[in-house]
């Protein structure tokens, strides 16, 4: 075909040329009817150099306009791989719940009236497991912990005098240390009943806190279980859409090469810590000559376990961001979409 008989069609052809990556539906229509165009007005649409442009091209409006799987086993693998984390953690947190309910249960079970009395001198140190255990455990430990604040802000001060950090900070350490040196003296002076019902308020603040990282774990659980089939649903997109987020893709696949590759490392090395005998603490001693040690946790037991927890945390994390990104870039074509055929 010669150019001068064929020149309205070959320039519809370089226009269509111009935009053979089209990101968008208008531009994948644009194209489709610049090449219909083309080939209407073309002496002969066989001709060898032009029907091979214009089958180039046809292929590009056909990519674009077609769905294509986008989604990952590998990341679908890390979520659910987080989806069992998280619910071994909502579980941990729901026991420690259980716990804390226990302690307030002890103190409102209280029935002995407080007979403690404890000088500044004489205090001991501040005992937080057994604290409600008695109305006498409670006041040592307040009291305790009373004295340790005063104590660690009269420090500070006097840090101020040779150090910037805390010179900056001054006035904030006297400020504390007005409020704290009374209370050493409040809390001794208490009675039974003023006492119970500051443990039953701090007992019901330590359920209120524990149960509030149970449901922000839980809340944590319930998304990334939703995630997951959103993921899938938004994972098929045209093919001017996966043009579009060239960009994207290329960044989280960096993303994900690392984030996987560290958490590879971690497994491996949790894996060849298996090769090494798990020595117990007895052992451990036994080979120094010491033979009065009961203890029965390997070291190298615990060090693989924690190495590989980190690997399967990392795993999950960067699946779950990734996923996260994914989802809500796919809900914004979703919802293009949408008003674009609403709109029609």
């Amino acid at each position: 075909m010669e150019q001068n008989k064929n020149q309205e069609a070959w320039r519809l052809l370089d226009d269509a040329s111009k935009i053979n990556d089209p990101a968008t539906k208008a531009e994948t229509d644009h194209l489709e009817s610049l090449l219909k165009q083309a080939r209407e007005v073309a002496d002969d649409p066989y001709e060898e150099s032009f029907a091979h442009e214009h089958e180039n091209l046809t292929n590009v409006v056909a990519w674009s306009n077609q769905r294509h799987k986008t989604w990952s086993w590998a990341i679908i693998g890390g979520a659910l791989l987080g989806v069992f984390l998280l619910w071994w953690l909502t579980n941990s947190k729901n026991e420690d719940v259980d716990k804390e309910k226990q302690k307030l249960e002890k103190v409102e079970a209280w029935s002995q009236p407080c007979d403690t009395v404890i000088t500044y001198e004489n205090c001991g140190e501040p005992n937080w497991v057994e604290m409600y255990n008695s109305p006498n455990k409670y006041k040592a430990h307040n009291l305790a912990y009373a004295k340790e604040r005063v104590e660690h802000l009269k420090n500070d001060i006097a840090k101020a005098d040779s150090m910037e950090y805390y010179a900056a900070h001054k006035s904030e350490y006297e400020k504390s240390l007005k409020e704290w040196e009374p209370k050493f003296d409040e809390i001794n002076s208490m009675s039974y009943d003023k006492l119970k019902e500051m443990a039953v308020k701090d007992a019901k603040n330590d359920i209120k806190k524990v149960k509030g990282g149970a449901n922000f774990v839980l809340t944590l659980l319930i998304i990334v279980i939703i995630l997951i089939p959103l993921y899938i649903w938004t994972g098929y997109q045209h093919g001017y859409e996966i043009t579009a987020s060239r960009r994207r893709e290329k960044v989280l696949s960096w993303i994900r090469k690392i984030g996987f590759g560290i958490a590879g490392f971690f497994f491996g090395a949790g894996l060849v810590f298996k090769f090494f005998p798990d020595e117990t603490p007895r052992e451990r001693r036994e080979r120094k000559g010491f033979s009065n040690d009961t203890g029965r946790i390997g070291t190298n037991l615990l060090f693989k376990g924690l190495l590989m927890l980190a690997g399967a945390i990392i795993l999950a994390f960067v699946s779950i961001f990734i996923m996260l990104v994914e989802v809500i870039a796919g809900l914004k074509h979703k919802l293009r979409n949408i008003k674009t055929v609403s709109k029609a």
